[in-house]
């Protein structure tokens, strides 16, 4: 079975657009609010310096089925009806497991949650809410920590 040249571009376009929207409207907007949780600035470039091997790795991923995409049609060829939408997924959901599982990136921001929230509990005591955290913080240390409002992106 032959595959033309223009569906395996066809493919890895809707992976990279899939990799892409996972990204832009999932994975950004997770990370800057952990930032801004743990009282440190978001930046884009931290994130590809850190994690740039698996945003790479997910697309070779998409190349490697792209190459072995003849013998899944021949062996399933309705396949061919929906593998631009698979390839999609492939980009979106694949991205975020990798980068769920292996991202330094973010494990770098809860890393830093992690030594924040210790230190507090050493210093404070274990409290289970915002509120009570908030008020045993005013009577121990006599400081306000409330929680940082959001800030439009």
């Amino acid at each position: 079975m032959h595959i033309s040249i223009w569906l395996h571009l066809a493919c890895m376009g809707m992976l990279a657009l899939g990799q892409t929207l996972q990204i832009l409207l999932v994975k950004i907007p997770s990370l800057k609010k952990k930032a801004r949780a743990a009282n440190v600035k978001y930046c884009f470039k931290d994130l590809w310096d850190e994690d740039w091997n698996l945003i790479m790795g997910t697309l070779v991923i998409g190349l490697s089925v792209s190459i072995g995409l003849t013998e899944l049609a021949g062996r399933w060829p309705s396949v061919l009806e929906v593998v631009r939408w698979l390839y999609w997924m492939l980009g979106a959901f694949g991205s975020s497991i990798v980068m769920n599982k292996w991202g330094s990136y973010e494990a770098k921001i809860m890393q830093l949650l992690d030594v924040k929230a210790n230190i507090a509990d050493t210093l404070i005591g274990s409290t289970t809410n915002v509120k009570q955290a908030v008020e045993t913080a005013k009577e121990v240390a006599g400081i306000n920590v409330a929680p940082t409002p959001k800030t439009p992106s």
